[in-house]
């Protein structure tokens, strides 16, 4: 994204290869798992390139059905909020595009999963986001 269009907020963030589920049916949906076929059924799989306090941006199949000013609901680690589509940018990889999304609900599960994960790498220095809590 060029600086002169560039409207985030902060610094942005890249991290390393994290699953995003996006265009979501019904807003809610379970954290992704990577070792099953179906998962993430209702939803499209999509890849973090980069994210910030006020957006993030995606790489995801190239869809006609998909304009700027469109809303829709994603989910990183099964924490879902709306965002609007930016920019659309075509990618080097055949048949995806590029997503500039901003969050549209600053109290949304997933905004606020943002700025823990940003806050957390902050104070810990860099390194990528946080590893999801267990349940030993």
């Amino acid at each position: 994204m060029d600086s002169e269009k560039d409207r985030r907020l902060g610094t942005r963030h890249v991290l390393g290869p994290i699953a995003v589920r996006w265009r979501l049916d019904d807003g809610l949906v379970a954290p992704v798992d990577q070792d099953r076929a179906d998962a993430g059924a209702g939803a499209e799989r999509a890849g973090l390139l980069d994210l910030s306090v006020s957006g993030c941006r995606i790489m995801a199949r190239a869809s006609d059905d998909i304009a700027v000013g469109d809303w829709t609901m994603v989910s990183i680690r099964g924490r879902s909020g709306p965002v609007v589509v930016r920019r659309i940018l075509p990618s080097r990889q055949e048949g995806f595009s590029q997503y500039g999304l901003e969050f549209l609900d600053p109290l949304s599960e997933l905004t606020q999963l943002v700025h823990e994960e940003i806050a957390l790498r902050k104070a810990r220095g860099a390194g990528i986001l946080a590893p999801e809590a267990s349940s030993d």
